[in-house]
C-alpha cells in the first residue's frame, strides 16, 4: 500500500527543550557551534560554572537533537548517553520529538537539502544571520501517517533505517577514498624511504636546454594577445590539488603561437605550480592537446632514461629531502617564490630507473582504481539523495 503523507509544522512535533545548566563543581566541557563540524564534536573547551560563557547554558540528553541556529551552516547532532554531562551554546536549538515521531528520522531531516533551505530563508540578522523562535514556527516537514491521519512510526523508522543503511555506505566510501588517497604516499615510503640512493640535480636528469621551463609573459606575450580560440594556455587553474584539470580560459592564435613553440607542453612533463597557489605538481595527462604554459607554471620534461616523470612527481609532493631545500628557499613557506632556476637545482634522490618505472606502474594503477571508486561513490551518493529527497522534498 503507497504511503501516505502529510505535511506539519515542525513545531507542532517536537518539544524544545529549556534545559538550563545548573550549579556544578569542577570543569565541565563546553561545545559552542564552532566545536561541532556536520555531525561531529571536534573541539571543547572545558569551563567552571563561574568562568562560563553566558552563551554556555545548554544541557543536551540522549532524547534529543541538536542544530545550530546559524545561516549557511549544517552542525547536527543526535542525543546520546555521554554527551548529557556536556554544556552546549544558545546557538543551538535542542529539542526532543513528541509521541509517534522518530528521532532517527527528524535526524535525517535537519541534514536534509529541504530543512536547510527553509531555515536559511527564515534567518534574520546582518551581522550574525540565524534563525530566531519565530522563523522556527515557520518551519514545516513531510512525515507519513496512519489512517487516522497521525504521525506512522513504523513507516518513519523504516525510511530512517534505509537512509542510515545509504548514509553507512557513504561513509564507508568516503573511508575507502581516504584510504586511497594515502595508498601512494605509503608507496613512495615503501619504494624509496628506506635505501641511501645516490644523488643529482633535476636540471641533469632532463632531455636539454629547455627542459625546465616557465611561459612567456611581459615583454614576450601581453595579455590582450590571448584570443578565446586557438592553442589553449595553460594556467595556475589546470592544476588543482595535484590533479590536471581540463579548463582553458585562455588562449593564443596558431601564428602566435608558432613563436613560441618551446614553451609547449607534452603529455608526460611535469608541472608545478611556481606563483598563486604555489607547490601543486601535476603529471601532463596522455590525451593533451596540443597547448603551452604562462610564467605561472614551471614545465619539466625528464630525460626518460633517468628520471620518470610520475616519480619527480612524487619527490617533489613526499620526499621530505626536497621539501626542505624548498623551505630553506623560500625562508619556511614551501614552494614560496619557485623559478625554473631554483628547481633545476633541487638535488633529489636517483633510485635505479627500472625501480621508479616499477613505481609509477603501479601509481596508475592506483589511479584506475580511484576513478573506479569515485563511480561508486558517486552512485552511493545518488542512491542517498535520492532517497532524501523522496522522504524530504
Amino acid at each position: 500500500m503507497a504511503i501516505k503523507w502529510k505535511q506539519f509544522k515542525l513545531v507542532d512535533l517536537i518539544n524544545v527543550s529549556n534545559n538550563k545548566v545548573t550549579s556544578f563543581d569542577g570543569e565541565k566541557e563546553y561545545m559552542s557551534t564552532g566545536d561541532i563540524d556536520r555531525d561531529r564534536i571536534v573541539s571543547h573547551q572545558s569551563v567552571t560554572f563561574l568562568n562560563k560563557p553566558s552563551r554556555a547554558d545548554l544541557i543536551f540528553t540522549e532524547k534529543d537533537l541538536l542544530f545550530a541556529k546559524m545561516k549557511a551552516t549544517t552542525k547536527v547532532l543526535s542525543g546520546k548517553k555521554e554527551f548529557e554531562d556536556k554544556i552546549f551554546s544558545t546557538g543551538f536549538y535542542i529539542f526532543s520529538p513528541k509521541e509517534n515521531v522518530s528521532k532517527s528520522y527528524l535526524y535525517f531531516f535537519l541534514i536534509s537539502e529541504g530543512f536547510n533551505l527553509q531555515k536559511d530563508s527564515y534567518c534574520k540578522g546582518a551581522t550574525m544571520s540565524a534563525l530566531s523562535n519565530e522563523g522556527l514556527r515557520k518551519i514545516k516537514i513531510n512525515i507519513p501517517i496512519n489512517k487516522d491521519g497521525e504521525p506512522d512510526y513504523e513507516e518513519q523508522e523504516k525510511i530512517a533505517s534505509l537512509l542510515e543503511e545509504a548514509e553507512h555506505l557513504k561513509n564507508k566510501r568516503t573511508e575507502a577514498n581516504q584510504k586511497m588517497e594515502n595508498l601512494v604516499t605509503d608507496l613512495f615510503e615503501k619504494f624509496f624511504g628506506k635505501e641511501d640512493f645516490s644523488k643529482d640535480k633535476i636540471v641533469n636528469l632532463v632531455v636539454d636546454k629547455n627542459s625546465i621551463r616557465t611561459g612567456p609573459f611581459g615583454s614576450q606575450l601581453h595579455h590582450h594577445e590571448f584570443t578565446d580560440v586557438g592553442v589553449p594556455v595553460l594556467g595556475i587553474d589546470n592544476v588543482v590539488k595535484n590533479k590536471f584539470r581540463w579548463t582553458y580560459k585562455r588562449c593564443l592564435s596558431e601564428e602566435k603561437f608558432s613563436k613560441f613553440t618551446r614553451f609547449q607542453v607534452y603529455p608526460g612533463d611535469v608541472l608545478v605550480t611556481i606563483m598563486g597557489t604555489v607547490g601543486r605538481v601535476v603529471v601532463a595527462p596522455g590525451d593533451l592537446p596540443q597547448c603551452m604554459s604562462t610564467k605561472h607554471l614551471c614545465v619539466i620534461t625528464t630525460n626518460k632514461s633517468k628520471l620518470n616523470s610520475v616519480y619527480l612527481w612524487a619527490s617533489l609532493l613526499f620526499d621530505n629531502n626536497v621539501r626542505k631545500q624548498t623551505q630553506n628557499v623560500s625562508k619556511g613557506a614551501i614552494m614560496e617564490g619557485w623559478n625554473s632556476t631554483i628547481i633545476k637545482n633541487l638535488v633529489i634522490s636517483l633510485p635505479p630507473i627500472e625501480l621508479q618505472n616499477k613505481f609509477a606502474d603501479l601509481v596508475k594503477e592506483i589511479e584506475i582504481q580511484k576513478d573506479k571508486q569515485k563511480q561508486s561513490t558517486q552512485m552511493v551518493d545518488e542512491l542517498f539523495n535520492a532517497v532524501m529527497a523522496k522522504s524530504f522534498a
